[in-house]
């Protein structure tokens, strides 16, 4: 009964010893993984304000390539009507012209 005894509490020892180590190891994960968790998120925090400039960015470009081609067009029609001056005959060019925008 007495090696029982001092077997349980040889048993109740290595327990405790083997959850203080474990749990000492958990808490050292865990802190590294709330330092990761913090980086991670400071990460996507500028990634979505990158983001955020990019798309304004594409918003501008767009805007500035619809002035383009629309004055593409205009210039395009511009150069239509002036190809129609050059094929007119000169008796024709004055009355061309007035075609012309100002």
């Amino acid at each position: 009964l007495h090696n029982l005894r001092d077997g349980s509490k040889e048993s109740e020892e290595a327990m405790k010893v083997k959850f203080q180590e474990e749990f000492k190891a958990g808490a050292t994960r865990q802190k590294a993984l709330r330092k990761q968790q913090s980086v991670l998120q400071s990460t996507l925090k500028s990634l979505k304000e990158k983001s955020n400039s990019l798309q304004k960015a594409v918003a501008n470009l767009k805007a500035k390539l619809a002035t383009i081609e629309k004055n593409l067009q205009r210039g395009s029609a511009l150069v239509g009507r002036l190809s129609k001056v050059a094929s007119a005959r000169i008796e024709e060019v004055p009355e061309t012209l007035k075609e012309l925008p100002p």
